[in-house]
């Protein structure tokens, strides 16, 4: 949000300010005027009144419009009015303004009267048709074809239809539902959508299949589910495994060496990451697999994204990859309408067709019904028993395996799981008793004995292997000297300081969601005695790049400049140059007068 600046304004009309600083503007809100001031006076700088006349034009054989303004000095200014289409604006030296017309107007009545069916028309009046919208004969002979308009409107799906317009029928060529019992062969969609490819497909556009008309995965060689070898070997613990039988791991769940140096149970990584269904998996956290657990596309059950046989809907081939445009109906083009009428005695009033037509829906659903233009028609339609869509695809992608395989681990750690490649598992696993001999199977020391100090340390249980140590501070601690800390130190509970609080060095780094503090002014930069370092506060951030914004005090002038977008950090010295100015968010209010 930009600022907002306020002027200093008032609401009482005629009220003009009675003192202003020199180049400082006031407003009045009533009287749409603005004032200021050259450090002497105020005076007003808008709002002058403007008068509409006319004059006399020969020229045009009418009058002009001529707009004067009540300050005779002014310039040679542009003067524009919006929505000025068939008008010309001229502005004198004097302030004048001229509005002619520029011819290219509106006319009131044509230039030369036209007949229209047989009546002279200038557009100077309203004209009766005889046969029209008068009592009278307009020749209307002529046959069927040459119609206008029916005597009796019909019903075309559910829309009426007397030949005098055109109409659109929802779910044909318009918006909207058609009852889609009726004909599969020219619908426009599914009553119920289907999935095809796990892609929604209700026939109202086109879909995408990944891996099929688009880039992506629908490798269906094979059957996933029940999938005995995977097509690509891998290697579990130096062991090749395909999937056709289980492996033995040396160390594992068989004798030999398995580098076990660290402890299973709490592994936060594998060594090596692994890709489980196309997504790299290293342990370290959860992955999504596209279609198994999160929406994606691994699911190749569906149906075929195109017909299998191509059918002809009104003469145009479709095999459902594309929209298809039908002339007459949905496209320009013509769809055999010759013939006459029945009993036509008028292009007009034709009632029914001379012979009786049938009209039939074949294809994926089948219909008839006979229509001899004397009223509406439905069409029952059977929908066929099935669709058939080719399946077949790549056990490259199974996603589960026939026959699950048992992972276990033995040795010192036992553990196992079952394993069918539907989603990732996690092997339990539990030290055996007495399987780590402290000094054969660990390295390093273990306490032999530990003693406290009183006032600094305590230290419960006692020495050997088996004990639980307890090592705490007591309720009072005693540091009788200076406590040096040569490293981090960190304190996990609060800290409070009764005293004074000292910190030297160069950094005082805080990590804190919330800073208090009670005084009611922050001061900053204390050692700037000479004036000789730029002075304020900045923050950081990274839009792409680091850079850093803030409020700071030039030394060299003593101007404030609020910054943004500057690429080093600020010093002692900040080039302002490499910086932008910051938007401010702000209101800024003159007050009133």
């Amino acid at each position: 949000m930009s600022s907002i600046i306020k002027l200093k304004r008032s609401l009482t009309p005629g009220s003009a300010p009675s003192s202003l600083e020199a180049g400082e503007l006031a407003i009045n809100l009533p009287d749409k005027k603005i004032y200021s001031s050259n450090g002497s006076s105020v005076f007003s700088v808008s709002g002058d009144t403007y008068n509409a006349v006319t004059q006399a034009n020969a020229a045009v054989g009418g009058a002009d419009i001529v707009l004067t303004v009540d300050n005779d000095s002014l310039s040679n200014d542009a003067i524009t009015l919006v929505g000025s289409g068939g008008v010309v604006v001229g502005r004198a030296s004097n302030g004048a303004i001229t509005v002619t017309d520029d011819g290219t107007g509106t006319a009131a009545t044509l230039t030369t009267a036209r007949t229209i069916g047989g009546v002279s028309f200038d557009g100077s009046g309203n004209i009766n048709l005889p046969g029209v919208n008068a009592a009278g004969n307009q020749a209307t002979t002529g046959n069927a074809a040459t119609a206008t308009a029916l005597e009796s409107a019909r019903s075309l799906g559910g829309v009426s239809f007397d030949g005098t317009a055109d109409i659109n029928l929802p779910g044909v060529n318009a918006a909207g539902n058609q009852d889609t019992t009726g004909n599969a062969a020219t619908a426009t969609a599914l009553e119920t959508a289907r999935t095809l490819g796990g892609v929604s497909f209700d026939g109202t556009a086109n879909i995408n299949l990944p891996g099929v008309n688009a880039t992506g995965n629908q490798a269906t060689t094979g059957n996933a589910a029940t999938a005995t070898a995977l097509e690509t070997a891998r290697t579990i613990g130096g062991v090749s495994f395909d999937g056709t039988g289980n492996i033995t791991l040396p160390g594992v769940n068989a004798t030999g060496n398995q580098d076990t140096s660290g402890n299973a149970a709490t592994a936060s990584q594998l060594n090596n990451a692994i890709t489980i269904g196309g997504v790299s998996f290293d342990g370290s956290s959860a992955i999504n697999l596209s279609g198994v657990n999160t929406p994606g596309n691994q699911d190749t059950t569906g149906s075929a994204a195109t017909l299998t046989t191509s059918r002809n809907i009104g003469g145009v081939a479709f095999d459902g990859s594309a929209d298809i445009n039908l002339p007459g109906v949905n496209a320009a083009g013509n769809q055999d309408t010759s013939g006459t009428a029945a009993n036509a005695t008028l292009a007009a009033d034709a009632t029914k067709l001379a012979t009786t037509r049938a009209i039939a829906v074949a294809g994926a659903v089948s219909g008839t019904a006979n229509f001899d233009g004397s009223a509406g028609i439905s069409i029952t339609t059977t929908i066929a028993d099935s669709i058939t869509a080719n399946t077949s695809g790549n056990a490259a992608t199974a996603t589960a395996l026939e026959t699950a395989r048992t992972i276990a681990i033995s040795g010192d750690q036992v553990g196992s799981a079952s394993f069918d490649g539907t989603g990732n598992i996690s092997i339990a696993t539990q030290t055996q008793a007495n399987s780590v001999d402290l000094g054969t199977h660990t390295t390093g020391n273990y306490a032999g004995s530990v003693t406290g100090t009183a006032n600094e340390i305590e230290i419960t249980g006692t020495a050997g292997e088996g004990t639980n140590f307890q090592v705490g501070l007591p309720n009072d601690v005693t540091i009788g000297n200076d406590l040096t800390v040569t490293a981090d130190l960190q304190v996990g509970g609060g800290l409070t300081v009764d005293g004074n609080l000292e910190v030297n060095g160069t950094l005082t780094y805080i990590d804190s969601t919330t800073v208090t503090i009670g005084d009611n002014m922050l001061k900053l930069a204390n050692t700037n005695i000479a004036d000789t370092v730029d002075t304020g506060f900045y923050v950081q951030y990274n839009d792409g790049a680091k850079k850093y914004a803030g409020l700071v005090r030039d030394a060299s002038d003593g101007s404030f400049h609020l910054f943004d977008e500057l690429a080093s950090e600020p010093d002692q010295q900040i080039n302002f140059g490499s910086s932008s100015q910051a938007v401010l968010n702000a209101t800024i209010d003159g007050g009133t007068y």
